[in-house]
């Protein structure tokens, strides 16, 4: 899980190994843009959003994978980073 998220062209590029937010935002603290269940996170990652993100599914992970990531992105710790982005969820 760790490892997808990390490696090259995945989430990493914007929102940092830690996952506190760069040019994405902060994904360990409480506050969200959209849903945060697993099964949002899931389509998130597969379609991408309209704030930027490109749909991470089909040539960069396959579905096993996305639904890797999300688990990891969910279980995640808070970690000081970014500013709170959305709402606190």
């Amino acid at each position: 899980m760790k490892k997808i998220f990390k490696q090259k062209g995945n989430c990493f590029t914007c929102h940092l190994n830690n996952a506190s937010g760069q040019i994405g935002p902060n994904l360990t603290d409480d506050f969200w843009l959209y849903d945060n269940d697993i099964i949002s996170m899931y389509n998130l990652i597969h379609d991408g959003t309209d704030k930027g993100m490109p749909p991470m599914g089909g040539a960069h992970l396959n579905p096993n994978e996305i639904q890797q990531v999300a688990s990891y992105i969910l279980q995640l710790e808070f970690v000081e980073g970014k500013a709170a982005e959305g709402t606190e969820r």
